[in-house]
């Protein structure tokens, strides 16, 4: 009884380190999903300018003076870079959100098992109590029976 009393206090710690385990690998997760967030809203900002500024180019080259059509044009492909720039970030950021969810099934998985070993140790611990209680109890109605005897 009393290693099983052991191996359950021995088991909370672990419990608790692998909570924490948990909670550090959902926030992870969480910052990668802001992240994910900025970067679409990002994404979305220069695909406006990038479209906007293609229609300033069609106005531009439709009018007689095409004087700011080289700024224009440039000014097109820095807000396609960015947007080709954010495209990646987003798609690498979408990996590892991936790699993280994996992370945190891991660390849901450990702290799962931990939780059924102890609820078993706490299960078996119980079975102990029952059978040394009803031994108590079976070796006190022998004794009764006995004296009744006499």
């Amino acid at each position: 009884m009393k290693q099983m009393q052991k191996k359950i206090k021995r088991v909370k710690p672990l419990i608790i380190t692998k909570k924490n385990e948990r909670d550090i690998e959902a926030l992870k997760l969480k910052e990668l999903h802001e992240e994910k967030q900025q970067t679409m809203q990002e994404l979305k900002r220069y695909e406006h300018l990038y479209i906007a500024g293609i229609d300033k180019i069609n106005q531009e080259r439709q009018s007689t003076s095409r004087d700011q059509l080289k700024i224009l044009e440039d000014g097109v492909d820095d807000y396609k870079s960015k947007w080709y720039h954010h495209l990646q970030k987003l798609r690498e950021i979408e990996i590892q959100e991936k790699a993280q969810i994996a992370q945190l099934i891991n660390a849901e998985k450990g702290l799962k098992s931990m939780e059924k070993l102890d609820e078993k140790y706490k299960e078996n611990l119980e079975a102990i109590r029952k059978y040394r209680e009803q031994k108590q109890l079976d070796e006190t109605a022998i004794k009764f029976h006995r004296n009744k005897r006499t």
